[in-house]
């Protein structure tokens, strides 16, 4: 069994001893892993690899980061990495206060401990709706909207059977 990553690193959005207990278990599960390497197609019969490698098999498993979907009416400008929409600290589209945006869809640029938005987790949609909603109440009675503030519990990925790395 393989498992090809394109950075390099598993588990990107977890921490570095995450990463590193993950790629140890799935080696003691006989997962030959490989880092820095692309998927660039795949037949049904092999699987092409971005060094120009070439590697049989019949079973595939694409794993990928999540994109958004284009959004016709939404200008280019408030678009950003992934596809996702560019909001505010109160998940608003700039320029747009009735038009809000959570979950994996949302990049919010303004918290400071996410520089790069938000992770695309359940948690954080779940605590974006909470807040939207609060904030649509609030302006229902002309109040100033509350920002929103991730509060992270932590993350685990399943590794294997009876193996997870936490953070």
């Amino acid at each position: 069994m393989r498992k090809i990553e394109g950075s390099g690193h598993l588990l990107a959005s977890m921490s570095d001893e995450a990463s590193a207990n993950a790629k140890k278990y799935l080696t003691k599960m006989g997962v030959n892993i490989r880092l820095n390497t692309r998927l660039k197609d795949y037949d049904g019969d092999i699987a092409y690899l971005d060094s120009g490698e070439q590697v049989a098999t019949r079973s595939l498993i694409w794993v990928s980061g999540v994109t958004g979907i284009s959004i016709k009416n939404i200008d280019g400008n408030r678009i950003g990495r992934g596809n996702r929409i560019l909001v505010n600290t109160f998940n608003q589209l700039e320029g747009l206060q009735d038009v809000f945006c959570i979950g994996d869809l949302a990049l919010s640029l303004d918290d400071p401990a996410y520089p790069n938005g938000h992770p695309q987790l359940a948690q954080v949609a779940i605590q974006q709706a909470r807040m939207v909603a609060k904030n649509l109440i609030r302006l229902d009675n002309h109040q100033d909207l509350l920002p929103f503030s991730y509060k992270n519990y932590g993350s685990m990925a399943t590794v294997g059977r009876n193996k997870a790395v936490a953070t």
